[in-house]
């Protein structure tokens, strides 16, 4: 084996250390010598003072590991050097487990709506169906009839509507049997309801009462009675007109209904409902009317400083409709020239101031009444029922040269 300079050195070095006795002075640094071979391992002596350092020798082969000595102390950490190239990825790992479900997320906000569709096509109509099975008759309006008003006269009922307290219309003859003591305007029904039962709508829109400066009677009403006949049952009707709940007959100066209970019979009720159903003549079906202008009202004068009253002004036309003058000339000579002449000029109506021909030109809704229900004890009712009859004698009386009015 052969044996660097340095080596060689190294190991006398140690030699001479085993064998070293007391450390002597430091001597000068010997010539190398050749390598020798390495003797045994003396024992460990004590460490003398490091000598200079002897040229290096070469690299002798490398001895068998010696025990591992204590670990050193850490030293400072050296500087860092290059990074190393990226090596090669390596082979893709196995895919893991599935993991457990996620909790399940908020629901997202709706969307918009879309358009709407398309309408589709109209399906085939159907087969008829069978006809179901007649249903019970229905009942008429307003339902059966009481007793009490089938057994009504209709005639009368007209003449009690008229005067209720005459003796033609079965009443005691005069109001002073009823001890009634107010005038009889406030007592009669046509007084407030007109002879066609339009109160101030109709033929009585000109009319004046308590509030219009006529103290003598109560004002017209503003209530179309017609129409409350057309819509009320039977009985609604007899409760109307007996009304317990209205003012004392007696109580003058109030345009209230009366409270008729003390002093009309039932059978006089049942009378004035079946004629309101069933006799009163359509004012249409005798003449036309006009009425012009605003209701009946006051206004200012301010020329006169004084409140003037405005009525509207009423224009009848067309008296008798379609009805045959010639026929109705025939039904006044048998019905009606006994006491008003052939002319209709024998008894002065108006107090004196028409002939009967000129009474039905200016009032025809009043003239018919009275010759159908009567007008007192020389004009008894039903001298003329039929509506073609009244029609007639309408048509004939509107003749101003065979029945003229009074000079």
């Amino acid at each position: 084996m052969r044996v660097s300079r340095n080596s060689l050195a190294l190991l006398l070095a140690a030699a001479l250390v085993g064998c070293m006795g007391p450390e002597g002075p430091q001597g000068e640094a010997g010539a190398a010598g050749e390598a020798g071979d390495t003797g045994p391992t003396g024992p460990t002596g004590p460490r003398g003072p490091a000598g200079p350092a002897g040229a290096a020798g070469d690299t002798g082969d490398t001895g068998p590991a010696g025990p591992t000595g204590p670990t050193g102390d850490t030293g400072d950490t050296g500087p860092a050097g290059p990074t190393g190239a990226t090596g090669d990825t390596g082979p893709t790992g196995a895919t893991g487990d599935t993991g457990p479900t996620g909790a399940t997320g908020d629901t997202g906000a709706t969307g918009a709506t879309g358009p709407t569709g398309a309408t589709g096509d109209t399906g085939a109509t159907g087969p008829t169906g069978p006809t179901g099975p007649t249903g019970p008759a229905g009942q008429d309006w307003p339902g059966p009839a009481p007793a009490a008003y089938t057994a009504a006269n209709g005639i009368k009922g007209g003449a009690a509507y008229s005067q209720w307290y005459n003796t033609f219309a079965d009443g005691q003859g005069t109001l002073g049997a009823y001890s009634v003591t107010v005038g009889s305007e406030f007592v009669r029904c046509k007084t407030c309801h007109a002879w066609d039962g339009l109160g101030n709508a109709g033929s009585y829109a000109d009319r004046t009462g308590l509030s219009t400066g006529t103290a003598t009677r109560p004002d017209v009403s503003n209530a179309n009675l017609r129409a409350t006949v057309a819509s009320s049952t039977y009985q609604e009707l007899f409760d109307l007109i007996v009304r317990p709940t209205g003012r004392p007959i007696n109580a003058a100066s109030e345009n209230r209904h009366p409270d008729f209970t003390p002093y009309l019979t039932d059978a006089q009720v049942w009378n004035l409902v079946k004629f309101m159903r069933e006799e009163w003549v359509s004012p249409n079906d005798l003449y036309d009317l006009q009425v012009a202008g605003a209701p009946m009202h006051y206004e200012y004068d301010a020329a006169t400083t004084s409140w003037v009253l405005k009525k509207p002004v009423l224009t009848f036309t067309n008296i008798g409709t379609d009805g045959d003058g010639t026929r109705g000339d025939t039904l006044f000579t048998a019905q009606c020239a006994g006491c008003h002449g052939a002319d209709g000029m024998t008894i002065p109506l108006e107090t004196g101031t028409a002939s009967l021909g000129e009474f039905v030109r200016k009032k025809p809704h009043e003239a018919w009444f009275k010759m159908k229900f009567g007008s007192g004890p020389t004009m008894l009712p039903g001298m003329v029922t039929a509506t073609q009859d009244i029609k007639d004698i309408y048509k004939a009386l509107t003749n101003t040269t065979t029945y003229p009015d009074i000079p």
